[in-house]
């Protein structure tokens, strides 16, 4: 029996994730090569560009195919001819033999040791996941059970070609930003159908290393400011739940913050391009989330502005950057042109909450280094000491020897005032918290790192620690140790051992997956049942989570059906009984993922016709009596979810009654 010490790092999914990772990291580091990047010099950033520009192609082609119902087989040769043409016509003129890049310094002895640690970080957490959680975020399941069901048709799934159908799940899969589907897809194109949640894993650890080790290059000269740097990052790791969501967790969005680090890299360069490189890698936002467009569009006028300003302004590079823009963003300008702004989520996104006072708050407050509690909350004192750091590392750099500019120093927080632009424009919000912050998540730890670099600390710093060798010794020992008991004393480590403590994080974040433990308890109820609810299709009546379960039950995920879908609500409305309707649609297996309810807050505003509401209210009569029908074989139940098994014969009986 393998150990679970093994069983965490070099399981399935993890050996499988990494490999994935390398595998498109290399890819990655061609595709800058050919922008013209010097990889001796940025390496780094090679990797950040080229990764999202094979980010961008991949959508791209997913587009077409999707669109025009291509072959699956033409996707990747698709995807190379998109990858080929924006590099060599767009990318390769904006980056090639620029200098934009900083001037050759010496690097710092601890940059690759920090990007090494950072990385190692996330991919430790990464490896706390091996499974899909749609309960966490509904595209963890979406990804690769679309990405399977397309490669079994022998094309990308549409509304008509999935049981899903015109809907509410369908609308978030197939209208919602690709993100890293393109990337997923293309490892499932290339033969990898059989580990596609490990790919996608590992392409989401590729993004989140890269955006953070991205803004480390751009440190690597200071000592000071890439311990500032470290030390910010492990202290968001801990007190930010969007930083650790965004950037340690398999989930949510991994390109808007991918190319916010990689706007903000190369702004803080020293050449003459990185306006014009900044604006063309922006438009790589709207491929995370539909106001990326917007995005995307703010940065680009301020920065041909600036250009413009400073007579640098090229406009055969910035034409191709706007050609860019234009084809970037076709598909979300007719998606809204045809319904709507805000689709496919209007009711969270449509301005339920908008108040321009309260926006203008948020944007001083994030711009002054007061986060969201979001993004940052230390206890009992929230985000001051945050705004204190950022205020003392002002402070240090104008009385420094090298008196780097105010300007140079605080710039990086009209990057942070961006997504409260889109806000007030769009109208976009989603409660208390907006998710277009998630843009610039990463770069709250950086920015007062990249003041103390500013500063020129690094002297003083060298000349203490010759003074002091032996206190700096002592420090340092004493700060690893209170690493490690802080470590052992906030978990189980030192009463269960590495071993015991890699099972027991495993098992801990299985328990929260709904969807995995009602396949457990379904083939505990008796091995059989598993078969039958793979050969038949399921309803589903919540998303998040509830999408996850054929990942680990089998079957035909297009084959599934939606409860708030046009065709399910049809059928429900002309059957004569509620019993005839289950009937014709295959005696599918219910699951109530989100407790026993049909949501009323669900109806209707995720399609493009309206929904009628008697087969929702025949379904809702129904529902408390459930369990005790006689057509019900069995309900496999955890917490607040819940998979009812039909009968078939004792279904059809009850249908044919009159």
């Amino acid at each position: 029996m393998t150990s679970p010490l093994v069983q965490f790092f070099w399981g399935e999914a993890a050996r499988l994730g990494l490999l994935t990772l390398v595998v498109f990291a290399g890819l990655s580091l061609l595709t800058g090569m050919a922008m013209g990047l010097d990889l001796r010099r940025r390496p780094l950033l090679g990797l950040g560009a080229g990764l999202i520009h094979l980010i961008g192609a991949s959508d791209l082609a997913y587009y077409l195919c999707w669109g025009l119902h291509l072959p699956l087989w033409s996707f990747g040769p698709l995807t190379a001819l998109v990858l080929g043409l924006v590099v060599m016509l767009v990318s390769r003129p904006v980056f090639a033999g620029e200098g934009a890049l900083g001037q050759d310094q010496p690097v710092s002895a601890l940059f690759w040791p920090v990007v090494a640690g950072i990385a190692a970080l996330i991919w430790l957490l990464f490896l706390m996941t091996p499974d899909p959680s749609e309960g966490f975020d509904e595209f963890q399941a979406w990804y690769p059970l679309y990405v399977e069901g397309s490669i079994r048709l022998g094309f990308f799934g549409t509304e008509d070609s999935i049981g899903l159908g015109h809907g509410l799940m369908a609308s978030g899969g197939l209208y919602y930003q690709p993100n890293l589907l393109g990337l997923v897809a293309l490892a499932g194109w290339a033969g990898w159908d059989h580990a596609l949640f490990p790919a996608y894993m590992g392409v989401a650890a590729l993004c989140s290393m890269a955006g953070l080790a991205v803004l480390a290059e751009g440190l690597r000269n200071s000592r000071v400011a890439l311990l500032a740097f470290l030390a910010l990052v492990l202290v968001f790791a801990l007190w930010s739940d969007g930083f650790r969501l965004l950037e340690l967790y398999v989930g949510y969005d991994h390109v808007l913050p991918l190319v916010g680090a990689l706007v903000a890299a190369t702004l803080s360069g020293s050449g003459r391009h990185g306006g014009r490189q900044a604006a063309l890698l922006a438009g790589f936002l709207v491929f995370g989330r539909n106001y990326g467009a917007l995005m995307g569009a703010v940065l680009y006028l301020v920065l041909a502005a600036r250009d413009w300003r400073h007579g640098r302004f090229n406009m055969a590079d910035w034409g191709r950057i706007a050609v860019t823009y234009v084809l970037f963003n076709a598909k979300e300008v007719g998606q809204a042109l045809l319904y709507g702004a805000y689709f496919p989520r209007t009711p969270l996104a449509g301005g339920t909450a908008w108040n321009p006072v309260e926006i203008l708050v948020d944007v001083f407050r994030h711009m002054g280094g007061l986060p969201h509690p979001e993004l940052l909350s230390l206890p009992r004192l929230g985000a001051v000491p945050y705004g204190i750091l950022v205020a003392a590392a002002l402070a240090a750099g104008l009385l420094s020897r090298a008196r780097p500019s105010l300007e140079r120093m605080v710039w990086p927080a009209l990057l942070l005032a961006l997504p409260g632009v889109v806000e007030m424009v769009t109208g976009y919000t989603r409660g208390a918290f907006t998710k277009p912050y998630y843009a610039v998540v990463a770069l709250y730890p950086w920015w007062p790192a990249y003041i103390l670099g500013q500063g020129g600390l690094d002297f003083g710093l060298d000349r203490w620690v010759r003074r002091h060798r032996r206190a700096w010794l002592v420090g340092a020992g004493l700060a690893a140790a209170a690493i490690g008991i802080l470590l052992v004393g906030r978990t189980s480590l030192g009463r269960l051992g590495v071993s015991g403590y890699a099972a027991h994080v495993l098992e801990t974040y299985r328990q929260n997956n709904h969807s995995l433990q009602v396949a457990r308890r379904l083939a505990e109820l008796d091995p059989r049942l598993s078969a039958e609810v793979a050969r038949r299709p399921v309803l589903y009546f919540y998303q998040e989570p509830g999408l996850g379960l054929r990942y680990f039950i089998g079957g035909n995920f297009f084959g599934d059906l939606d409860f708030y879908s046009v065709r399910v609500q049809k059928v429900l409305e002309t059957a004569p009984s509620l019993e005839a309707a289950l009937v014709e649609l295959g005696s599918p297996s219910l699951y109530f993922s989100y407790d026993w309810q049909a949501y009323r807050s669900l109806w209707g505003n995720w399609t493009k016709e309206p929904l009628p509401e008697s087969g929702w209210r025949k379904m809702e009569a129904v529902i408390p009596e459930l369990p005790g029908q006689h057509w019900v074989k069995a309900v496999a139940s955890y917490r607040y979810s819940h998979l009812v098994v039909l009968d078939e014969d004792a279904l059809r009986a009850a249908a044919e009654r009159p």
